[in-house]
C-alpha cells in the first residue's frame, strides 16, 4: 500500500496520534511515582507495542520530550530520562511555587462571589472526605463549625 504524503487526512491523524503518545508519556515522565526511574533508556519497539503505534509517531513524540528537557537525546544510542539533581529538584520546587503564587494572587483578585463560593465548597468537599477516610478528625471539624458559624450557618446545616 502507498502512502500519498500529501493527503492531508494521513498527516492529521498521525499528528493526533503522535499527540496523544506525547501527553501520556508526558503525563507519566511528569509522575514522580511513576514506572520510570531517571536515567533509563527508552525501547522504542516496546513504547511502539505499548501504544499501538508507529516507530515514527514514538520518535516524534520523543523528540519532542527530548526538546522539553525531559529525556536526553543520545545520537545512536536513542532516548533516555533525564537524571534530576538535589539543584534541579530545588530549582522545579521553586518555580512552582512562583507559578501557584501568581496563579492564586490573579484568582483572588479576578474571582467574584461565584468564584469564592465555589472554592468555599471545594475546601467543605475535600474537609468532608477527609474526616470520613478518618485522616481528620476532630480539628478540622471543629474548624469547619467555626468557619460555618462565621458565616451565619447553624450546626444542624453542616454537612460534616
Amino acid at each position: 500500500m502507498t502512502i500519498n504524503l500529501t493527503d492531508y487526512r494521513y498527516i492529521a491523524g498521525m499528528a493526533t496520534r503522535t499527540e496523544a503518545v506525547y501527553d501520556e508519556l508526558r503525563r507519566e515522565l511528569l509522575d514522580l511515582n511513576g514506572e520510570f526511574e531517571p536515567g533509563q533508556r527508552l525501547k522504542l519497539l516496546d513504547l511502539a507495542q505499548r501504544f499501538d503505534a508507529s516507530l515514527s509517531v514514538i520518535r516524534e513524540a520523543l523528540t519532542r520530550l527530548a526538546g522539553q528537557g525531559l529525556l536526553v537525546a543520545t545520537p545512536q544510542r536513542g532516548f533516555s530520562l533525564r537524571e534530576l539533581s538535589v539543584t534541579d529538584l530545588a530549582d522545579l520546587t521553586r518555580t512552582r511555587v512562583q507559578v501557584e503564587s501568581l496563579a492564586l494572587r490573579q484568582a483572588l483578585r479576578n474571582g467574584d462571589v461565584a468564584w469564592e463560593a465555589a472554592v468555599v465548597a471545594a475546601h467543605h468537599r475535600r474537609a468532608d472526605a477527609r474526616i470520613r477516610n478518618g485522616r481528620a478528625q476532630g480539628r478540622l471539624s471543629e474548624q469547619g463549625r467555626a468557619y460555618c458559624e462565621r458565616q451565619g450557618r447553624t450546626d444542624s446545616s453542616l454537612s460534616l
